[in-house]
């Protein structure tokens, strides 16, 4: 069975998936067929940066600097988190960087005594797990 967090994605790939049918290739669409997969990519493109987004901020908190030569980053040979992330996904540092600042915004947090407490930008926590883009409002 698929972890939950997971299933959003999941299921923007099967859009994708149905929306490729029995073609070989891209080339081989029509143009319903080519603008349903483009939709389908964006979406599946959109729900896996949320998830990876959510990642970076965890490697930048297991990275942190009083965590010294522990830093996850510098156990794997990075000076920073945002070399490490580059360096697997053939980015940019500054991409990197950027991932790791939205994955921090839209986080959970936690008080002093350990309570939760809502991310900083619920509505954009909430548009990253549904795979909006930035244009596309919630109705």
């Amino acid at each position: 069975m698929a972890n939950p967090h997971l299933t959003p994605l999941l299921e923007a790939v099967e859009r994708l998936e149905s929306a490729w049918a029995d073609a070989g290739n891209a080339a081989e669409f029509s143009r319903a067929q080519l603008l349903e997969a483009h939709s389908a990519m964006g979406l599946v493109q959109r729900r896996l940066d949320g998830i990876h987004a959510e990642l970076a901020a965890s490697i930048a908190r297991e990275s942190r600097p009083e965590l010294g030569a522990a830093s996850l980053a510098k156990e794997q040979g990075f000076r920073s988190p945002a070399t490490m992330i580059a360096a697997t996904t053939g980015g940019s540092t500054g991409d990197a960087a950027r991932l790791v600042k939205v994955g921090e915004a839209t986080a959970p947090r936690a008080n002093l005594i350990g309570e939760a407490l809502p991310p900083r930008y619920p509505e954009v926590q909430r548009a990253i797990g549904e795979g909006r883009s930035a244009r596309q409002r919630r109705h």
